[in-house]
């Protein structure tokens, strides 16, 4: 850390302990509300609630005081980024006095009979309302007091974000003495750093970061927009449960307050980045968490699957983070060229990242094959009979379809010369696992529905059948944890190799190249909606799973497939390596065929009949396959220029590129751009 950082640091350290404290305040404020009485009923009936879920409200403030006293900029950066939530959580809140009658909060309350309403807000709905503006407010003074401090730290400063200044060290030096060191007092090290900063008026995009943490952001709206509870106390109402104005409004507010966050952590130095979405997405997760909590704590009702859409878009939206670059990374560093020295300056990162990516995804595919390959569920605790295995037979053939390219992308992986492609497929398979648990517990859900219908109460206790998980469930969720972990290693490892190269991206060869596969990769992004929207098959008048079915437990497998092959439309159109848009492109494929592989046992039940989706589908891989060799030969068009030859003297024979003459420098910096995660 600089010595700007630490006087920056010391000057902050008590606004920011005193700004995360307020938070925390505002967090026990809201966890008081139910002991003070949020609504009273109509019928004067007593009104339960359980408490302890409220206090969830802490987690924000208890994570900005811890990051506080380690180090006061971090707890800043956390406290805006809770902050920023708490003005979609004062929306949410709103809804207490303007359609009290519609707010599902057991942790606030829930009526005992079903003549309570009309409500009418008490004490505790005006307290939650004050503490949701406290939290506001602690959070537009810690932006402030993050914004001065960054622009008092020259070394943990944010990076501009329209535009940049020239740096003073360099703007007595022309271009050409800037690059050859011939100037007095410069030297070759200087000059190769000048140049890998932003050109001016551009914006230095980290396109992996704001790509996840929009995901995270749409993860979070999905859930919003659905009440986190089902069944229980709620069959006491008698109007029918919905997505008010007011939920919506929230949820759509939310989505764009943890896309802003983003945006805004893409300009920041990577500690302070981190901070501030892990608040941003610890506050998010709020909602959520308390459902799961208030049901574990005996709430008369039970969490729903939006609960868990919330939970899983705030660690997207965290984990995006991890993929802030450190300050001063502009250059593309996709070559993986080191410059060997050890000083972490332009060194290409571990091998044993890439490796152990290879190693969580072989084991992905071995788990996966494990999981095809014994029992789904154990009827009353035993392995299931002949009867009860045929009604499970279709989950085991998606599990072992997963595993082929699981198994494709290890071997790539742990192959050195493929590593670099390895990556890119790693990064996308992932969907496959995801697909097979997604269907696997659709398959579950029916049968345990099945055995608890009403109607089977009075079967004698030797017919009656308990279902529980089997081995082959808990092996497909290990299958989907060692993917997934494998893909964000993946992608992170990707990522610092980018940091250790040292090459330039010349603008006319980008502006020849991107076009092309730019709008091919609209068309793909097209088709592969319109294949998941329609039904691959269909048993009797039941359709296969699509994307809009609501939150369905198998519509989650056809969406993760949709991201997948979307992702690797675009990944390919970005990257310049041929082989890379290559293997995101055939890996796309691959992913896209899955749902098309329909397990025997379903297509010989009576009435299966084949559905539209299975020719869109077909499509859809057909067009990726097709798109294979032309992105790699549009990838090859992309020219780059390797700074780190510039110490010695331009290369020869560069002439033919925009801004660069045989022997002599490029024509100003910004004549070649810096390209990041091309």
């Amino acid at each position: 850390m600089t010595s700007a950082s630490n006087r920056s640091d010391a000057g902050e350290r008590a606004p920011a302990r005193l700004l995360a404290g307020l938070l925390l305040l505002a967090g026990v404020l809201i966890g008081v509300c139910p002991l003070i009485g949020v609504v009273t009923t109509a019928d004067g009936s007593p009104t339960g609630a359980v408490t302890i879920a409220a206090f969830t409200a802490v987690l924000p403030g208890l994570l900005a005081v811890a990051l506080a006293v380690i180090r006061p900029t971090l707890g800043l950066a956390a406290t805006a980024g809770a902050g920023l939530i708490g003005l979609a959580r004062l929306f949410g809140d709103l809804a207490i006095l303007t359609e009290t009658d519609g707010v599902t909060r057991p942790e606030l309350f829930y009526e005992t009979t079903d003549r309570a309403r009309p409500f009418a807000t008490t004490a505790g709905g005006w307290l939650l309302l004050a503490a949701d503006v406290l939290m506001v407010v602690v959070g537009v003074l810690a932006a402030g007091r993050l914004a001065r401090a960054g622009a008092e730290d020259s070394g943990t400063g944010p990076e501009p974000m329209f535009g940049s200044a020239p740096d003073p060290a360099f703007a007595a030096e022309s271009p050409a003495e800037a690059i050859t060191g011939a100037g007095e007092g410069t030297r070759a090290d200087d000059s190769v750093l000048a140049l890998t900063r932003p050109p001016e008026g551009r914006l230095g995009r980290n396109l992996p970061m704001i790509g996840v943490g929009f995901l995270g952001a749409i993860l979070l709206m999905v859930g919003a927009l659905e009440t986190p509870y089902s069944g229980g106390y709620l069959a006491l109402r008698v109007l029918p449960l919905g997505a008010s104005l007011t939920g919506v409004s929230a949820a759509a507010l939310l989505s764009l307050l943890a896309a802003v966050s983003v945006v805004i952590a893409a300009a920041l130095p990577r500690p302070v980045a981190a901070a501030l979405l892990a608040g941003t997405a610890l506050a998010a997760a709020v909602p959520p968490l308390t459902a799961v909590v208030a049901v574990l704590a005996g709430a008369p009702t039970s969490v729903s699957s939006s609960a868990w859409w919330g939970l899983a878009g705030a660690v997207v939206l965290a984990s995006a983070g991890l993929l802030a670059r450190h300050r001063g990374s502009t250059v593309d560093r996709s070559d993986g060229d080191g410059d060997g020295d050890g000083d972490g300056d332009g060194d290409a990162p571990s091998p044993m990242l890439t490796l152990a990516a290879g190693g969580l995804t072989l084991l992905a595919a071995v788990a996966a094959l494990a999981a095809s390959r014994t029992a789904l569920l154990q009827v009353n605790g035993a392995v299931p009979d002949a009867a009860a295995a045929a009604v499970l037979a279709p989950a085991g053939p998606r599990f072992l379809v997963a595993a082929v390219p699981l198994g494709v992308a290890g071997v790539l992986l742990l192959t050195p010369p493929t590593a670099r492609i390895g990556r890119a497929v790693a990064c996308i398979v992932w969907a496959a696992p995801v697909y097979a648990l997604a269907q696997a517990l659709a398959l579950r859900s029916l049968v345990v529905a099945s055995a608890d219908n009403p109607l089977n109460a009075d079967l004698p206790a030797e017919v009656r059948r308990t279902w529980t998980a089997g081995p082959g469930l808990w092996w497909g969720v290990v299958a989907v944890a060692l993917a997934v972990a494998a893909a964000v290693l993946a992608a992170i490892t990707a990522r610092q190799v980018e940091e250790a190269s040292l090459q330039l991206v010349v603008d006319d060869s980008v502006e020849q190249s991107r076009p092309i596969r730019g709008w091919t990769a609209a068309g793909l992004t097209i088709l592969t909606v319109v294949s998941c929207t329609l039904p691959v098959y269909s048993v009797g008048l039941t359709p296969s799973s699509t994307l809009f079915v609501g939150y369905d437990l198998d519509a989650w497998g056809i969406w993760a497939v949709a991201l997948a092959v979307a992702t690797a439309s675009w990944a390919a159109t970005l990257t310049r390596r041929p082989a890379v848009a290559a293997g995101y492109l055939l890996a796309a494929a691959a992913i896209a065929a899955v749902p098309l592989i329909v397990p025997g046992t379903i297509r010989d039940a009576p009435g299966f009949a084949w559905g539209p989706g299975l020719w869109a589908g077909g499509a859809l891989v057909v067009g990726l396959l097709a798109c294979v060799p032309v992105f790699a030969a549009d990838a090859r068009r992309v020219r780059t220029l390797d700074v780190a030859t510039w110490s010695t003297g331009m290369p020869e024979g560069l002439g033919s590129v925009r801004g660069v003459t045989a022997g002599g420098p490029p024509v100003g910096v910004d004549t070649a751009r810096t390209a990041k995660g091309r």
